[in-house]
């Protein structure tokens, strides 16, 4: 187990279980829910819709807004009085930045939390195999006991089954229409 390796690792929980099967111990802090919310979604503003940014763009946003505000006099001075006001662009690509931001921590943590995720349940499916045998054994008293634990440990049976029972109908209904194989011809 890793839990000696995770004991003092900021932002890890030691009353969690784990970790197991080679990953991480659960993080305290989880992914931050997003608002709900009831309200219809905002209009887009501008004359187009759906535009992206190009990485160069999402780059040197931030440095194009701590430019703007360094020097709003010279944005006056090169685009006139007819443009947006310059902290209005500023703080519109500073906060345009903060959530490409925010969106690459989440696609970093999405890929990280699926890793974690199968490592963690290729662990446990490994665990839970070996209980099998023991829970679907006649007599077994496991569903009655523990019956959560069963069902978690029987579930892929019953698809199992089916699978099963489909090939059988599906080999016999080919069989059955099967053209029938014509008598070779007799030689006198």
């Amino acid at each position: 187990m890793n839990s000696k390796k995770n004991q003092n690792k900021v932002g890890v929980s030691n009353n969690q279980p784990g970790p197991f099967g080679g990953g991480d111990p659960l993080p305290t802090a989880l992914a931050p829910v997003p608002p709900s919310t009831t309200e219809v979604p905002v209009k887009r503003v501008g004359a187009r819709r759906g535009l992206r940014p190009l990485k160069a763009q999402v780059d040197g946003a931030t440095r194009a807004a701590d430019e703007l505000r360094a020097a709003p006099d010279k944005y006056a001075e090169v685009f006139g009085a007819r443009v947006p006001a310059s902290t209005t662009v500023a703080d519109s690509l500073q906060y345009s930045a903060g959530w490409s931001s925010a969106l690459a921590a989440a696609e970093q943590w999405r890929a990280y939390c699926a890793e974690q995720n199968g490592l963690a349940w290729e662990y446990s499916l490994g665990l839970t195999e070996r209980l099998l045998p023991i829970v679907a054994a006649p007599g077994s008293t496991a569903t009655a006991d523990l019956p959560e634990l069963s069902s978690v440990v029987t579930a892929r049976t019953a698809p199992a089954k089916r699978a099963a029972v489909t090939r059988k109908e599906n080999k016999a209904a080919k069989g059955a229409t099967a053209p029938a194989t014509p008598a070779p011809p007799t030689t006198k």
